[in-house]
Order: C-alpha cells, then structure tokens, then sequence
C-alpha cells in the first residue's frame, strides 16, 4: 500500500471527538441551520419530512433543506460523515450523532450560540 494515500473515509460520529471540535462545526454551520439540527436531533432515528420540520420551525421546507445541506457540507469538510441521512420519507439523524450534537448545542445555545 503506498504511504503517501490519503484516507478519504469519513470519520463517524462518535464520542470520542473532542467537544471543541463540534462546537467549532456547529458555530461554523450556525443558525438557523443549528435550530434544524437541534430540532432532527430531538427525534434521533425517526425519520422526518421537509414538510413536517419546516411547520414545526415556521420555515419553508426548502429552507430546512438548505439547513441540512450545509450542515452535511460542513461535516464532511471537516472530514466526518454527513450529520443527516436522507430516507424516503425525509431524513433522520442517527441517535449516536444526535446525542453527540444536542449536547454540545445545549452548551453553546447557554453561552449565546450567534
């Protein structure tokens, strides 16, 4: 195998990244694309419609869809897997991600995320 390859494999989710580091993602995606997360992130798992998130956050669904794409823009920038998986029924975070990401939303929505 050549020394010089780069793995281009993303990182999961999990709880060994460093707090730092996903704060730094989510000051980075910001709002209101951090309130979309915070709202998948309430519902790990379960599968949500465009629809059903933008009448529950007062946005439009392609607004909710922007959120999403840069949020899993910004994830695999940073070299992890995207945050939201799409379904055919919409999209879902998974529960590991979604606890990893609503802690520290917690703690910087308490420090005054911008």
């Amino acid at each position: 195998m050549d020394e010089n390859t780069v793995s281009t494999t993303p990182r999961p989710w999990s709880p060994e990244i460093p707090a730092a580091d996903v704060e730094a993602y989510l000051l980075r995606i910001r709002r209101p694309a951090t309130g979309t997360l915070g709202f998948f992130s309430n519902h790990p798992g379960r599968s949500v419609s465009l629809e059903d998130a933008g009448q529950e956050l007062q946005r439009s669904p392609e607004e909710i869809r922007e959120d999403i794409a840069r949020a899993n823009r910004h994830a695999e920038a940073r070299g992890y897997a995207p945050v939201y998986q799409e379904t055919p029924e919409g999209y879902t975070i998974e529960p590991e991600t979604a606890g990893i990401l609503f802690a520290s939303l917690e703690k910087l929505d308490e420090e005054g995320l911008p």
